[in-house]
């Protein structure tokens, strides 16, 4: 994807707290033993926040009153902000995007074999388990790489 545009978009159509969809894609890893002509990729959309202060969400806070995270930050696991409160970076320079999770807004996702829809068991066969989430604890916030957006806020990438 166009991570130009993302960043334009960003730049130009998203204001800090604002509420917007987030269409994107992963190519999964596969088992070894996965034929090199099988491509599983999962295709997923929600509706998130952007530029919100991580300490400042109450259902942070509450978290750290209830002692399910720490009391202090623990900061960005090896990340640094490219431009606050949007872009991240990594030690090899991959760019993301930091999405805040909202309220009883769930993120759906399809997989595709080689372009063809098939379903979450069909994709775990061929797929390492390390691509599919096992935790049942709702996220506060994510990272999306730049380069796998496909949508931003009705903007095509």
């Amino acid at each position: 994807m166009n991570i130009e545009n993302v960043k334009n978009n960003i730049k130009n159509n998203i204001r800090k707290g604002s509420f917007v969809k987030l269409k994107w894609q992963k190519v999964l890893t596969n088992y070894k033993t996965t034929p090199a002509d099988i491509q599983v990729i999962k295709i997923s959309q929600a509706i998130v926040r952007f530029g919100c202060e991580y300490d400042n969400l109450s259902k942070v806070q509450e978290k750290r009153e209830d002692g399910v995270l720490p009391q202090d930050n623990q900061g960005l696991n090896g990340m640094e902000w490219l431009e606050y409160p949007y872009i991240l970076k990594n030690k090899n320079n991959n760019e993301f995007l930091r999405v805040y999770t909202v309220p009883n807004c769930k993120i759906e996702s399809k997989y595709y074999l080689n372009g063809n829809e098939i379903t979450k068991e069909q994709a775990q066969e061929y797929c390492t388990k390390a691509n599919f989430s096992t935790s049942n604890t709702p996220l506060d916030c994510f990272n999306v790489k730049l380069e796998n957006i496909i949508e931003l806020a009705g903007q095509t990438a």
